[in-house]
Parts: structure tokens; C-alpha cells; sequence
């Protein structure tokens, strides 16, 4: 029973994800009427993440009591960051290339182009932008970041003054928490209804390789 305590939200998302695939497999195309939901949903919680990160960040640094606490928090950051990617990268290239979860996925070939049209390395594009609107945008995370990582440290440099200004953010962050609370919610339904357009209007062309890729990732994670 505490089992199922603990982890009665993860079940209910993987019910809610199992029930919208199987009845997207059923109806096929004409479940296509329950979109809204999913996209709503889906829209929901990528509006959210932006400042999410953004004001995390920023309490996280700016709540540290002393500079030495910042300096080390910053810096086993970036080690355990770069370590995890690495392992992570050399892991998974080796495990899927071994598996190849991927064989018999159908994908259209004017998607591959686009896709790989968009795939290029851009160091500075992705850690700063030339223009602030820009930096609000899920496609600009790493620039988030680091905008938010000088915004915290400037807040902690302000000492007394900043005080007032560092109450408003902590309060966002508790809003912000209670925001995405409330979103999942209804994550069982938002997800199931994903789950049952997917399945219906894609069937078994990327459905069955996608399910292959989804559960070998989560084999390699563990």
C-alpha cells in the first residue's frame, strides 16, 4: 500500500497513456476530437517551463548565504553537468547501437530533411540572444539558464537593497509550484488523450518503434 501511495501519480499517468493508446488503436482517426485537450495541456506546461527555470535558478543562487557557497554550488554544477552528459551520451550511443530500438520506424522524408536541415552547432546562438523577447522561448533554455545564473548573482551582490526584490521572486517560485501542482492534475487525462491521437491518426507505422524506443530508454536509464 505504500507502494502504491508513493507512486500513485506515476501510475496514473502510465494508465492514463495506456488507456489513450489503446483506445486511439480502437477508434483510429475519428479520436482526433480530443486534440484540444492534449494541446491545451501540452501548451500548459511548455509555457511554464521557461520561467520555471528561469526563477529557480535565480532563488537558488540568491538565497545561498555566502559567496563561497555560491562559488562551490556553481562549480560541482558544471562538473556533475558535464560528467552526466558525457557518461550519458557514451552509454546510450553504445546501448541503442546495439539494440536498435529505432529499426522499422517510418518516418515521411520531407520531415528527415527538415530535421536535419535544423541540426547545427551554434555555441553562442544557444547561450545568449541578441534580442530580450527572444530569450523567453523553450528553444533558448540554455540562454535562460545562463541569464539566470548572472540575474541570481547580481541579486546576491545587492545585499540589503536587494532584499525586497528577492521576497517577489521566492513568492513566484511558490506560485509557479503551485501553478504546475494544479496542471498535473490533469495529466492522466491530457497525456491519455496525446497518447490517443497519436495512436489513432499514426497506427502502427511510428507507434510500435516509438513504444520500442520509449522502452528500451527507460531499460538503458536504469
Amino acid at each position: 500500500m505504500k507502494v502504491l501511495k508513493n507512486y500513485k501519480d506515476s501510475l496514473l499517468l502510465l494508465l492514463g497513456m495506456l488507456v489513450g493508446g489503446i483506445a486511439g488503436k480502437l477508434i483510429g482517426p475519428g479520436i482526433a476530437v480530443v486534440e484540444p485537450i492534449a494541446s491545451t495541456f501540452l501548451n500548459l506546461l511548455f509555457c511554464v517551463v521557461v520561467p520555471l527555470v528561469f526563477v529557480s535558478i535565480v532563488c537558488s543562487i540568491a538565497n545561498l548565504k555566502s559567496g563561497k557557497e555560491a562559488g562551490t554550488l556553481l562549480s560541482w554544477t558544471a562538473v556533475f553537468f558535464v560528467a552526466t552528459v558525457v557518461i550519458a551520451a557514451i552509454v546510450f550511443t553504445v546501448y541503442f547501437g546495439v539494440i536498435d530500438a529505432a529499426k522499422g520506424a517510418a518516418l515521411p522524408a520531407d520531415a528527415i530533411a527538415e530535421e536535419m536541415k535544423e541540426v547545427r552547432i551554434d555555441l553562442v546562438g544557444q547561450l545568449t540572444v541578441s534580442d530580450f523577447k527572444d530569450l523567453w522561448s523553450v528553444q533558448k533554455l540554455l540562454a535562460v539558464v545562463v541569464f539566470a545564473l548572472i540575474t541570481g548573482f547580481s541579486l546576491r551582490g545587492l545585499g540589503e537593497k536587494g532584499e525586497p526584490l528577492l521576497k517577489i521572486v521566492n513568492s513566484l517560485n511558490a506560485l509557479i509550484a503551485k501553478f504546475i501542482n494544479s496542471i498535473m492534475k490533469f495529466a492522466p487525462v491530457g497525456l491519455g488523450c496525446y497518447f490517443a491521437v497519436f495512436m489513432g491518426t499514426s497506427g502502427g507505422n511510428t507507434a510500435g518503434p516509438l513504444m520500442k524506443i520509449g522502452i528500451a530508454t527507460w531499460i538503458g536509464t536504469l
